[in-house]
């Protein structure tokens, strides 16, 4: 009997964000549409990935092997501290607004911060 291999799916959402933390960072900043992370998104991107492994041994899946991300600085630093060890492939049909422009569908979406 042949052993059919399931294949998962993870969609996270990026950490906090510099311009949800502080008012006036929008103001000063020379990317105002594309905040990096606070210090607390990136430990929030590392607990979540943290979760995630521990999720797949508790029920004996295979971690991740794979990780892409929207090209906008928060989702690559979120992919990167959620996975370290994982190269990170910058997919642009990630970001919100060219995922509108070709119908991207996600079938789960989990809230970093929600997940804690």
């Amino acid at each position: 009997m042949v052993r059919q291999r399931r294949l998962g799916v993870i969609v996270m959402r990026h950490g906090e964000r510099e311009d949800t933390a502080d008012s006036q960072w929008v103001s000063k900043a020379d990317r105002p549409w594309d905040p990096l992370l606070t210090a607390r998104g990136k430990e929030e991107a590392a607990r979540a990935g943290q979760a995630i492994i521990d999720m797949c041994n508790r029920y004996n899946l295979e971690p991740p092997s794979h990780v892409f991300s929207s090209p906008l600085t928060r989702c690559v630093q979120t992919a990167r501290h959620a996975f370290s060890n994982l190269p990170t492939k910058i997919e642009p049909a990630l970001w919100e607004t060219l995922a509108q422009v070709y119908n991207e569908c996600f079938a789960v979406i989990v809230n970093v911060a929600s997940a804690f």
